[in-house]
Protein backbone atom coordinates (compact mmCIF):
# COMPACT_ATOMS: atom_id res chain seq x y z
CA UNK A 1 0.00 0.00 0.00
CA UNK A 2 2.91 2.45 1.15
CA UNK A 3 4.47 1.40 -3.25
CA UNK A 4 0.83 2.83 -4.26
CA UNK A 5 0.50 6.10 -2.42
CA UNK A 6 4.38 6.64 -3.87
CA UNK A 7 3.21 6.12 -7.10
CA UNK A 8 0.06 8.69 -6.76
CA UNK A 9 2.66 11.33 -5.18
CA UNK A 10 4.37 11.02 -8.54
CA UNK A 11 1.80 11.31 -10.90
CA UNK A 12 0.54 14.47 -8.91
CA UNK A 13 3.85 15.47 -9.50
CA UNK A 14 3.90 14.81 -13.06
CA UNK A 15 0.39 16.46 -13.49
CA UNK A 16 1.48 19.62 -12.10
CA UNK A 17 4.53 20.08 -13.98
CA UNK A 18 2.64 18.83 -17.22
CA UNK A 19 0.68 22.21 -16.19
CA UNK A 20 3.71 24.14 -15.97
CA UNK A 21 6.58 23.15 -18.49
CA UNK A 22 7.10 19.69 -19.84
CA UNK A 23 10.11 19.24 -19.24
CA UNK A 24 10.39 17.45 -16.02
CA UNK A 25 7.26 15.52 -16.86
CA UNK A 26 10.02 13.19 -18.96
CA UNK A 27 12.02 13.18 -15.60
CA UNK A 28 9.50 11.95 -13.74
CA UNK A 29 7.66 9.21 -16.23
CA UNK A 30 11.33 8.09 -16.55
CA UNK A 31 11.26 7.66 -13.04
CA UNK A 32 7.94 5.46 -13.31
CA UNK A 33 9.26 2.90 -16.01
CA UNK A 34 12.40 2.76 -13.66
CA UNK A 35 10.28 0.83 -10.90
CA UNK A 36 7.83 -1.03 -12.74
CA UNK A 37 5.22 -3.13 -10.33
Amino acid sequence: QKDQQKQQSARRHYQEQSSRGGVVIQEIEDFDETKPD
